[in-house]
């Protein structure tokens, strides 16, 4: 106890030399930016990537699903909105199993839970650090549907909202309540990426 006692007390010491500033370890970063082409040049994806910006400020919707074929640019769209100056996001685990999904929100939100935890165990931890946030979920590649709640990922209360890409319009319907369909580059606009 007498040498807790000292450490205290030289702690205490040192802290009074910083004045009045406590260290704390920071939160993790509000959104861990993606190299990604920019689409400002491209309407055909910028329009939708406004398009999901302006349903995020409605309060109605809690979710919007980016539909369309493989390689048509859902994932670019995606890194480009996780960039974006006005989110501000949780994480955006890619489409795995369940487990994988849970593992990357865990380690998104740097919580200390054991590897050797079962999937209740990490969905309760993982709701309870995210029940009174607001969040942004994006999920990439969507194949079927994901039962959040499953995961441990509450309802939108807090104004909190998901948007995933997909192929596959049941998903959409299933998961969110908004859907924004990504069309071919133009001629134009594929010679210009290439």
């Amino acid at each position: 106890m007498k040498k807790k006692d000292v450490e205290a007390a030289k702690l205490l010491e040192e802290s009074e030399k910083l004045g009045d500033f406590m260290l704390v370890d920071q939160p993790p970063d509000a959104v861990v930016k993606m190299r990604t082409p920019k689409v400002e040049n491209y309407p055909t994806l910028q329009e939708p990537l406004e398009e999901i910006l302006k349903l995020l400020r409605n309060e109605k919707i809690k979710g919007v699903g980016i539909r369309g074929m493989v390689g048509i640019g859902k994932t670019t769209i995606m890194k480009n909105l996780n960039n974006h100056e006005e989110v501000s996001t949780e994480g955006s685990p890619e489409n795995l199993s369940k487990e994988h999904i849970q593992q990357a929100i865990v380690q998104r939100l740097e919580l200390d839970i054991p590897e050797s935890s079962d999937a209740d165990r990490v969905a309760r931890t993982i709701s309870k650090e995210l029940e009174e946030k607001k969040y942004l979920l994006l999920l990439d590649d969507v194949k079927k549907d994901v039962d959040l709640e499953e995961l441990g990922i509450p309802d939108g209360k807090c104004g909190s909202k998901l948007v995933l890409t997909t192929r596959l319009g049941y998903v959409c319907s299933s998961m969110v309540n908004w859907v924004v369909n990504v069309r071919n580059l133009s001629q134009e606009e594929a010679w210009k990426m290439f």
